[in-house]
């Protein structure tokens, strides 16, 4: 019985979640299930491990993370090797690296017990209790490899002919498999018809090779143990024993309620197989899907009830709600109360679906102008306008609108924008290609780097509607080929239910034409301007766009993701403006402008002669006011005087009693100033003396301590002269010492090796004796040596034919199953013709036209297909038939080889032969070898008799040492404690040697404190005198300056009421003469009354009509009924972003839009700009120029596909299809949610034409169409499938 643990897809790595202790804890999971595991090996010990592929996730990372991850690996791996014999196979290249393997190589090298395998093999190997067993190993798949013996061949054709080698490998390893020995293949590839870890059964794989069951019954392994597919399973439709062992924990969403471990599988001697299902610890994932009244009940609850079961798992929200829930719907908040109860970590709180309260029918502009200006009006209202004045202006629009309704009628476009075909020659990488979109719904357009991909369904259409060539040269989209002169491009589309065509050429030398036509009555009319410019204009007038606005909705290249959301504020309101089709205010902004104008011209000329007539006459208000005033300030002017006299005399005779005063001040200040100087003096020699009495006194009280430390000094230095002597002698001592130990030393190495040596000898002895012991068996084995080996001569004879028989079985199966996958191949090919023909003659049973003399192609398509409908059914049929004629054949062919070679197959007696031979010939040669032996016994037992000698004097001579040693040690020990205490007074000399130096300054700090006390004594008398003396000057000084107070004052009364005497004289006469001016202009002013009077009457009237032109241009502007309509809109093209964003974000991300007002860079004009702020969970609000590469993508995609959705529903021209390049920096999440939104805007826009560009295998496989563009040596071509 033969005991395998079967593992896989470990994935060690880091994953999102949480950290502990600095370290990621999903990697500390995954170590945890890994440790479980090696646990469970060490108790039920297995005989083979095998670990079918993807040890790690990412292929590369960082050097310390994956130092961290590769040491994790190794140390796992090399744990379970101390079990059992371990196979480790490599994964997929973009999981296991071939730098991580070669580490993995490089760190078992030399260990048998681990096999590293990077390379199709077949391993024999003998566990560790003798067991023979052959496992198979198939690693990842590396295209590059195969590309360079298979160049040149589609995705398809390459999965295929990968597929197809593929079954060779697992064939042709089977082949070198000993037969009657277990045999194990590990593979890590896709076997169709297993479950995957979405639920779907995978029936067939379109984008990677495969193995396909009937490959893995042929083989006909013991076991097949299987990496790859992460949901464990057992695949009977596939052999007797396939398993997949499924990852060794959870790693995603994928794996909710799945679980997760490694296979115990039991193999007995006739290859029947047992299995277990070993489950580890593993971290499980759990996702909580919320409705509308879920949302609305948490945010009105206190508190969030986190269910126990959710406790320690990884867990998503996702949610359906309206826009103003999902506004109010504080996210952070309910991730907060998750992990309060015990989530170990919350992934993603996202939408599904935001619904939104705004009408999409508003967006159809059904609204009259007329109706939106009376609304517009109407909402002013609120802030003054009365009725009777809206009714006025809407009296005056009224022939404004019927004009530019009659002129919108016949300029503006409408109705749906729809490729036909585009058709290049000389275009770039293309020389001749005409692709048509007819039957394109929903595709990507694959193809490597260069072939051409964005040239021809992005830059094409741009070059031949705009000629705008990202090189900038309008000659860079002719093609580099010499032979080439020109270059044509040719656009072909429906606008309504018009078709057009746009022809566009150009020369190298920079010749173009250009030209529009229109098909109408089965031909093309041409809808040209004889000049290219106004060609161009016309262009643009029938699309009813720009190209930054066609670039911004519906040809998304890569480079310009951020388009709208870089543009400018303000312009960001005209693209949205032109998407709604508001072209028509503009031109009623225009004619409301040039009537304003011409109102306004007449409002001047009257103004004018306002003017001429005014500029003459005085004005009479200002005369009358100036003669009250000129009689009012002479009354004033003469109280004046008479004030200003009387302060003059008052302020003189104050003045002089101040200056007495001063004098006396003046001189008292000086004498205090001297007492001052002479205190301060004094404090400062106080302070002097009591610092000299503190320090002697401070000596003074050390008095005995000082006297002690001296008497100290004078005892340790006698010591100290005493114990000298002793230091010299320590060195001498510690030489005889070193030499009685290395004697020591020497006679016991001496010692061990002896005895060593005698153990040596005496087990050579017995081994000898033992060998002697044996000589007539194998005397009689060396004689059955020749019969033996002419048996196995013929045993491997007859292997040879069985090989050669058994190769030739195994050719026929290959045959059988490339044939039989051909022939199916072929089949399916037929079939899709069949239904393909069907499905277009259904047609007829469902168009409701008549059919006798179809007009269409659609219909004459559908008469042919019913035609030929019969004879391919036949024919099909027939094929049929022969495919199972040819398949019985096969079978028959390679049944008949496989009996002849079992019945020559005698592998098992040709392994028993070998091993008896082999068992003879070592008897044999160790029969020569025993005569030898026995002379060098006999030496070896003479040697052990010195040895012996030898030994018994030398503990006589370690117990001489010893004794000397004892003696030596005695001694060192006293003198070394000497040398210690002699250290000891030393350190204690040195502390109180200061206090010879203090015990003579004694003396000498008496006489200074005796003498710094007499000095105090006499300055604090003399202080005191002082003191007394300022206090009365102070005194005398306060009084004086009361009455020395205001001088200065007093001296600018007196200068002020002298100058102002002297104004007032002048003034008085001045207003004199202005009384007179007066007079004579009030004359001057009644005649010019009468006139300005029937002037200004003119004016009121033409006023108010300018005034009313212009309020009709502020509602026909940007910011007036424009902007209330792209007001309604922006709530639903908010909520359409936000929810794209938060599908690629976890719900992390929403977009966030403002209207506002700001002032233009180059103007003080005032206009409305649209700001979009990007949100995040974790940073906050901010702008989208702020985020990182990643971020910036996601809000970018989610824009211009809520952009390209509004284009295709709004009135005037939509869009009908969108093409876009593979946006950068996206996740695996940020993929999905994008085909998601994808999906979405089709099938809400049914008819809408879809196509990516695309190299993501994942994205693909979301699109049910795929374009192909190849490079070839005639230039790139278009393959559509």
């Amino acid at each position: 019985m033969l005991k395998v643990l079967h593992t896989g897809d470990w994935h060690i790595g880091s994953f999102p979640g949480p950290e502990v202790n600095g370290q990621n804890a999903r990697f500390q999971d995954i170590c945890r299930c890994l440790d479980f595991q090696a646990m469970y090996a060490e108790e039920h010990r297995p005989d083979l491990i095998v670990v079918s592929g993807d040890i790690f996730h990412q292929a590369r990372v960082w050097s310390d993370r994956g130092l961290r991850e590769s040491r994790t690996a190794i140390d796992h791996i090399r744990r379970l090797s101390n079990v059992a014999t371990t196979v480790v196979l490599r994964g997929t290249p973009n999981h296991d690296s071939e730098e991580q393997f070669e580490m993995l190589t490089t760190a078992f090298y030399g260990d048998d017990s681990v096999s590293v395998v990077t390379e199709p093999e077949v391993l024999h190997i003998h566990t560790y209790h003798g067991q023979r067993v052959d496992v198979a190993c198939i690693p990842g798949f590396d295209r590059g490899v195969h590309r360079a013996v298979h160049p040149g061949l589609s995705r398809e054709e390459e999965t295929q002919v990968f597929t197809d080698e593929l079954a060779k490998v697992v064939l042709g390893l089977k082949a070198q498999c000993e037969p009657g020995v277990t045999s194990i293949l590990s593979t890590h590839f896709t076997v169709p018809g297993c479950n995957m870890e979405s639920g779907q059964t995978a029936l067939f794989a379109q984008f990677e090779p495969v193995i396909y069951p009937d490959t893995l019954k042929a083989a006909d392994f013991d076991l097949v143990a299987l990496g790859h597919i992460h949901r464990p399973q057992r695949l009977p439709e596939a052999g007797r024993a396939v398993f997949y062992c499924g990852s060794i924990t959870g790693l995603n969403f994928n794996d909710e309620n799945q679980p997760r471990g490694f296979y115990i599988h039991d193999i007995d001697d006739d290859g029947e197989a047992w299995s277990e299902y070993v489950e580890t610890p593993y971290r499980e994932f759990e996702t909580i899907r919320l409705k509308e009244d879920d949302i609305r009940a948490m945010l009105s609850a206190e508190r969030v009830i986190v269910p126990d079961r959710l406790k320690g798992k990884i867990v998503r929200v996702l949610y359906t709600c309206s826009d103003e829930t999902n506004k109010a719907f504080n996210k952070a908040v309910l991730e907060k109360r998750l992990y309060d109860g015990g989530v170990f970590y919350v992934s993603e709180i996202t939408p599904e679906e935001i619904t939104t309260s705004v009408n999409r029918d508003e967006l159809q502009g059904d609204n009259s102008p007329e109706q939106n200006l009376a609304e517009y009006l109407t909402e002013k209202s609120c802030d003054g306008y009365i009725i009777d004045e809206a009714q006025r202006i809407i009296e005056l629009a009224r022939p404004i609108i019927s004009e530019a309704m009659e002129k919108g009628r016949l300029e503006t476009p409408t109705g749906v924008f729809m490729p036909v075909e585009i058709e290049v020659k000389n275009y770039r990488n293309y020389r001749d290609e005409l692709f048509s979109y007819d039957g394109v719904s929903f595709a990507t357009i694959n193809g490597e780097n260069g072939a051409g991909k964005s040239s021809l369904f992005m830059d094409a259409m741009l070059d031949a509607l705009f000629e705008e060539p990202r090189e900038g040269d309008l000659t860079g989209w002719i093609c580099n080929d010499p032979d080439a002169r020109s270059g044509t491009i040719k656009f072909t589309f429906y606008l309504g239910d018009k078709l057009y065509r746009v022809t566009r050429t150009r020369t190298k030398s920079g010749k173009a034409t250009l030209n529009l036509s229109e098909y109408v009555d089965e031909s093309w009319q041409n809808r040209s301007a004889e000049k290219y410019r106004d060609t161009q204009s016309i262009i643009e007038n029938t699309i009813g766009m720009d190209s930054l606005t066609l670039k911004a909705t519906g040809l998304i290249m890569q480079d310009q993701y951020g388009l709208f959301l870089q543009a400018d504020k303000a312009d960001r309101m005209a693209i949205l403006g032109n998407i709604l089709g508001l072209g028509i205010y503009d031109r009623m902004e225009s004619m409301a402008a040039n009537r304003a104008a011409d109102a306004n011209r007449e409002l001047r000329r009257i103004a004018d002669l306002q003017e001429e007539t005014g500029r003459a006459m005085p004005d009479k208000a200002t005369v009358e006011a100036a003669m009250n005033k000129t009689a009012i300030e002479k009354a004033s002017a003469v109280a004046d005087r008479a004030i200003h006299t009387k302060a003059m005399s008052e302020a003189q005779t104050k003045l002089d009693i101040a200056k007495q005063a001063q004098k006396r001040s003046e001189k008292l200040t000086s004498e205090l100033g001297s007492w001052i100087a002479e205190k301060n003096a004094n404090a400062s020699a106080q302070a002097v003396c009591r610092a000299q009495i503190s320090d002697a006194q401070a000596l003074l009280d050390k008095r005995d301590e000082v006297e002690a430390g001296s008497r100290s000094y004078g005892k340790l230095s006698a010591r100290r002269e005493e114990l000298l002597g002793t230091a010299a002698l320590i060195q001498s001592k510690e030489e005889k010492l070193r030499d009685v130990m290395d004697a020591l030393s020497t006679q016991r190495k001496k010692k061990s090796s002896l005895e060593a040596e005698k153990l040596s000898a005496q087990a050579t002895c017995w081994s000898y004796e033992q060998a002697l012991a044996d000589y007539d068996e194998l005397e009689r084995k060396a004689a059955d040596l020749a019969g033996a080996s002419e048996r196995l001569t013929a045993l491997e004879e007859q292997d040879e034919q069985y090989l050669a028989a058994d190769q030739e079985a195994m050719k026929l199966l290959q045959t059988k199953n490339t044939e039989t996958a051909r022939i199916q191949s072929w089949l399916d090919i037929k079939e899709s013709e069949v239904t393909h023909i069907r499905s277009r003659a259904i047609m007829l049973e469902t168009c409701g036209c008549p059919v006798e003399n179809p007009e269409c192609r659609f219909l004459q398509d559908a008469v042919e297909a019913k035609k030929k409908l019969p004879i391919a059914e036949t024919e099909l049929e027939t094929y049929r038939q022969q495919a199972e004629e040819r398949a019985e054949q096969l079978d028959a062919e390679y049944q008949a080889a496989k009996k002849k070679a079992t019945s020559l197959n005698c592998r098992k007696d040709l392994q028993a032969q070998r091993l008896l031979v082999a068992d003879l010939r070592k008897a044999s040669e160790r029969f020569a070898k025993l005569t030898a032996q026995k002379e060098r016994l006999a030496e070896v037992k003479e040697r052990i008799k010195a040895i012996d000698e030898e030994l018994e004097t030398i503990p006589a001579n370690i117990e001489s040492l010893e004794a000397d040693r004892f003696v030596v040690e005695d001694e060192l020990k006293k003198l070394r404690q000497n040398a210690a205490e002699l250290a000891s007074i030393e350190a204690q000399l040195s502390d109180v040697k200061r206090y010879i130096e203090l015990e003579k300054l004694l003396p000498a700090a008496e006489a200074k404190k005796s003498a710094a006390q007499t000095r105090l004594t006499e300055l604090l008398t003399y202080a005191e005198k002082a003191r007394t003396a300022i206090d009365g000057i102070n005194a005398e000084i306060v009084t004086l300056a009361k009455a020395q107070a205001g001088v200065d004052e007093l001296k600018e009364q007196c200068a002020e009421a002298a100058a102002a005497l002297t104004v007032d004289n002048i003034r008085i006469g001045e207003l004199d003469q202005q009384a007179g001016h007066s007079r004579r202009q009030m004359e001057e002013i009644e005649a010019a009354e009468a006139k300005l009077e029937v002037l200004r009457r003119q004016a009121t009237e033409q006023g108010q009509l300018a005034a009313d032109y212009e309020e009709l241009k502020r509602a026909f502007s940007q910011d007036g009924i424009p902007h209330n309509i792209v007001r309604s809109i922006v709530p639903l093209f908010e909520a359409t972003a936000t929810s794209i964003i938060g599908q690629m974000s976890g719900g992390h991300m929403s977009i966030e839009m403002r209207m506002e007002k700001t002032l233009k860079s180059n103007s003080k004009k005032e206009v409305t700009a649209l700001d979009i702020i990007v949100n995040d969970a974790a940073t906050g609000a901010l702008p989208y120029m702020s985020r990182s590469g990643g971020e910036r993508v996601k809000a970018a995609l989610s824009v211009i596909l809520a952009l390209a959705e509004l284009k295709s529903s709004t009135a005037g021209v939509q869009l009908g299809f969108l093409f876009i390049d593979e946006p950068p920096f996206l996740d695996d999440k940020g993929v999905q949610a994008y085909c998601d939104a994808l999906e979405a805007i089709q099938k809400r826009y049914s008819s809408l034409k879809i196509m990516a560009i695309t190299h993501d295998p994942e994205m693909k496989a979301r699109f049910p169409q795929s374009v192909d563009v190849v490079k070839t040596a005639e230039g790139s071509k278009v393959i559509y499938s």
